[in-house]
């Protein structure tokens, strides 16, 4: 799996848009007097064009409130802002609001007008009871500043995720909830200890059979297709095999020993594996490497890039059976149209600017298939032009290539085999440090719960033969449920708590450019501290962030290093990195890896253009490791 792509694919949101609506309160300057008592205001960082009630002066800062926005923005003024009157200001308008004046809303009221944040008086109303009843006030103040801009529900729950976000350790919350799931027999609590140890990625507390034995006959029990597609997508069962047969030969297995026991609890199936041995198709270790080979080959293409590869392999093919012939498919003269606007041309040129044929040709070993798979737009092109080519090698890189289409998952399916691979993983240490690093972030991207709203919202027709896997929040919700588990209800809250507020905080949205920020616990490193992503480029016309053009900051507190930053800026999939650290011994260490560095970034089709090491004094923005929400930085212009 490439990273920095399938990184730039996660978290999605809908966008939050920034216009002003009717009733808000906000701060705003006369830019330009236009006639007819319009005027262009600069509001926060927006400038629109509107219809005042009054003549006002130009260069002036005035509070107004937001009237009609139907066909012409208009805006009443409530008072003129100035540093002489701002308090006596202030006070009005909490009056006219019906909010008591009292120090602390005066102040959190103060914030909001001087960056600029509009918010509506019944807001400002729950903001300010909120805000009364914190400890931490200044805690509070940034909360709920964040939660105005981003237009988040004034509500205890928003407010209680995002508290919990930026004020307690994911990784500790994590280290609590396994040592109290740890005491628990209960099958929720024991689904939780197998993600927690999918997460740390350290031994696993329920033996690898087990567990597969419970994963299989839960499914089985609620024909949930999930496993068995998987198996045959793996090659651990054959593609002939049909669900019913496989359903029936595991229910055999367990009417064999069960004397009538219908119970699918996790002792009594574990009890029954003791007994006689489970049919799994192949043995563990050769099951789990069948499952690791899968979750290499998984490239999350863009739908632009399955399209292109689509009509360029069914076109090859076309002309490989004779349906047309090559001398009326010139693609100097003649381009063959392929829907509206649209031709082979294009698709040939898009591939190759976006290197799909080399991200996909970096997952394999064999050097005969990387050529065939590497070389294939040149020869493709050339053959559908009347070159030269030899068929023979135009049918062995189309083989290929459908050989790796049928092996590509759904959403669902890469989440099951994310949940496999990380239970496998920690029982046969399958996986180098590199591949377990990326097991945990996709266990925390899939399995967590982070992206179970969207998810449900896209599941596809093919998909419905499948179910969503239980995520840690879902687990979690179960467990508040059940009396008999031994996760203490506060520390079950609090982990909902904090991946509800990684999830709010996920990704900032404009109509150019997208940002995602996430927070992933220390054990994906090895640390004791959190460690913070975050992610910012130009946007796709699939409203995702663009992997050649974008910039990755990891937020880090290293055991021996310390605080450190890792800039990776890309630009048309040339990377120059950045390492912000106060130890100057890191230099040492770089020159070490700096050849593995290389060699990584080019099999997934990047180039490393340069490598820096800088005091971390030079580090800009560093306090962006707490995924602080960014104000609106886009400029709209209404029209009136």
């Amino acid at each position: 799996m490439n990273l920095i792509s399938s990184l730039s694919k996660l978290v999605q949101q809908p966008e939050v848009k920034a216009f002003p609506k009717t009733g808000q309160v906000i701060n705003g300057k006369i830019l330009e007097l236009l006639p007819q008592n319009r005027a262009v205001v600069q509001l926060g960082s927006q400038q629109v064009k509107a219809q005042l009630e009054t003549s006002l002066t130009k260069g002036k800062s005035y509070l107004f409130k937001v009237g009609s926005i139907d066909q012409k923005i208009q805006l009443k003024v409530i008072t003129q802002l100035g540093d002489s009157q701002g308090n006596s200001t202030v006070k009005q308008l909490l009056n006219e609001l019906g909010i008591k004046p009292t120090k602390e809303n005066r102040l959190l009221t103060s914030r909001l007008i001087k960056k600029s944040v509009p918010f509506q008086g019944t807001d400002l109303k729950q903001a300010a009871a909120l805000y009364q009843r914190a400890d931490n006030k200044k805690a509070a103040s940034e909360i709920l500043i964040q939660m105005l801009q981003k237009q988040f529900p004034i509500k205890t729950s928003v407010y209680n995720a995002l508290h919990t976000k930026k004020m307690d350790s994911l990784t500790q919350i994590i280290k609590q909830m396994h040592i109290e799931a740890s005491k628990s027999k209960t099958d929720a609590d024991r689904a939780v200890m197998s993600l927690l140890a999918s997460l740390k990625g350290g031994e696993a507390s329920i033996p690898f059979k087990e567990s597969s034995v419970v994963k299989l006959m839960t499914e089985i029990d609620s024909n949930s297709q999930n496993s068995f597609q998987l198996f045959k997508k793996a090659g651990i069962l054959d593609s002939k095999v049909s669900y019913s047969s496989f359903q029936n030969t595991w229910k055999e297995w367990a009417g064999a020993h069960s004397k009538g026991n219908t119970n699918l609890s996790f002792p009594y199936l574990a009890s029954l594996t003791e007994k006689s041995a489970p049919p799994f198709p192949m043995a563990m270790e050769k099951l789990a490497d069948r499952l690791k080979q899968l979750f290499h080959q998984q490239i999350p293409l863009e739908a632009p890039e399955q399209h292109s590869l689509h009509r360029v392999m069914n076109q090859v093919e076309k002309v490989l059976a004779k349906d047309i012939s090559s001398e009326n498919v010139s693609l100097g003269n003649k381009q063959i149209k392929i829907g509206v606007n649209h031709s082979i041309t294009e698709d040939f040129h898009f591939l190759k600017e976006r290197e799909v044929l080399t991200k996909i040709s970096s997952l394999y070993i064999d050097e005969k298939n990387k050529k065939l798979l590497q070389d294939f737009l040149g020869t493709a092109n050339l053959f559908i032009e009347g070159g030269s080519t030899e068929k023979q090698v135009i049918r062995e890189s189309l083989s290929v290539l459908k050989e790796w289409q049928t092996r590509q998952l759904s959403p669902i399916l890469r989440k099951t085999l994310t949940e496999w691979i990380g239970r496998s993983a920690a029982e046969l240490s399958t996986l180098s440090e590199k591949e377990a690093i990326l097991v945990k972030m996709r266990t925390i991207l899939d399995l967590t719960g982070l992206q179970e709203e969207s998810s449900l919202k896209s599941t596809s027709v093919q998909e419905k033969a499948t179910t969503q896997e239980s995520s840690l929040k879902t687990l979690l919700l179960s467990s508040l449920q059940d009396t008999n588990g031994t996760i203490r209800p506060e520390t079950a809250k609090k982990m909902i708590q904090m991946l509800n507020g990684i999830q709010l905080t996920a990704q900032h949205e404009t109509s150019q450019s997208l940002q995602m920020s996430l927070q992933f616990p220390g054990d994906l490193i090895g640390s004791e501290n959190d460690a913070y992503l975050n992610m910012e480029g130009r946007k796709t016309k699939e409203g995702n962030i663009d992997p050649d053009y974008c910039q990755i900051m990891f937020y880090l507190n290293l055991d021996n290093f310390k605080e450190t930053i890792i800039n990776l800026n890309i630009v048309a999939r040339r990377v120059g990195v950045t390492i912000f650290n106060h130890d100057s011994f890191i230099e040492q260490v770089m020159e070490t890896h700096q050849t593995a560095l290389k060699s990584g970034l080019k099999d997934m089709g990047y180039e490393l253009t340069s490598i820096h090491i800088k005091e971390m004094n030079n580090a800009v923005n560093t306090s962006s490791k707490d995924n602080s929400l960014p104000e609106y930085k886009e400029g709209i212009d209404l029209r009136i």
